[in-house]
């Protein structure tokens, strides 16, 4: 919403005001994700899951100013591009949005080291 707010002809303080908050809700999602995928998965998968977040933002950090630079190469209107970009976030908004996030019940495991070979 706040990246559709950058198209609008607004004063140079409101206009700051929306960069800021466009700024805090990216770098605060980027921050959040890795927290919520951490308690998100169990233990045993907990690493393949916080990587596979990890590349998949890097793919979007290298995809995003790709996609911009296409934009603007086709001749689109800087409106035009932010118009694509925050149809991008409601985009990633409703695929999050089916994400189950209730707590999950967790079940305590007894792990006992393993007997080491006796020398005779």
């Amino acid at each position: 919403m706040s990246i559709a707010l950058l198209t609008l002809d607004l004063p140079l303080g409101v206009l700051l005001a929306v960069v800021a908050v466009v700024g805090l809700g990216t770098s605060g999602t980027q921050t959040l994700i890795y927290g919520f995928v951490a308690n998100y998965y169990r233990t045993n998968v907990r690493g393949a899951g916080v990587a596979w977040c990890a590349g998949f933002g890097r793919f979007g950090g290298v995809a995003g100013p790709l996609l911009g630079g296409f934009l603007i190469s086709a001749g689109f209107q800087l409106n035009a591009i932010f118009s694509v970009l925050a149809g991008l976030g409601l985009l990633g908004l409703l695929l999050a949005l089916p994400v189950p996030t209730g707590r999950h019940e967790l079940h305590s495991i007894l792990i006992e080291p393993t007997p080491h070979a006796v020398k005779p």
